[in-house]
């Protein structure tokens, strides 16, 4: 979702536009990086120095209640954001823990969800596969 988007649906379900949601949805607009709270704090500090590693916490939770950001969580426990909302999996490497988007069909797997559980309500699907990134790999 983009900015100007994002800004209209959060003015929508009655939130105030304020300068740190602002900053902080600039951060993460076409960001790709799956960056972590504390990343996101730094980046945001840069064009805004007042604003709190707490208030990033609060806009954070805020944008994955309303469904502008989802979070990933790695091996290693730290949750990471990703403005992508669109249905995909991730690749986390164990070592220099960073996320990857894995591009691609998944819409059997979607199928399948909706075949064989369909008694159920799913809300949410997460594939998050495992192992050592190229760059990774290749320096063992």
């Amino acid at each position: 979702m983009h900015l100007k988007e994002s800004v209209e649906l959060l003015k929508r379900r009655g939130y105030r536009i304020t300068p740190q949601r602002i900053v902080i949805l600039k951060v993460l607009e076409n960001n790709r990086t799956h960056p972590t709270a504390e990343d996101i704090f730094l980046m945001a500090r840069k064009s805004y120095p007042a604003i709190s590693i707490a208030s990033v916490y609060n806009v954070l939770e805020i944008l994955e209640k309303e469904g502008i950001v989802k979070s990933l969580t790695g091996m290693d426990g730290i949750k990471h954001y990703d403005p992508d909302t669109s249905f995909h999996a991730h690749f986390f490497c164990r070592n220099c823990r960073k996320f990857f988007d894995f591009e691609g069909d998944f819409s059997e797997l979607s199928e399948y969800f909706e075949r064989d559980f369909f008694d159920y309500k799913i809300e949410s699907v997460k594939v998050i596969i495992t192992g050592l990134c190229p760059e990774c790999r290749n320096a063992l």
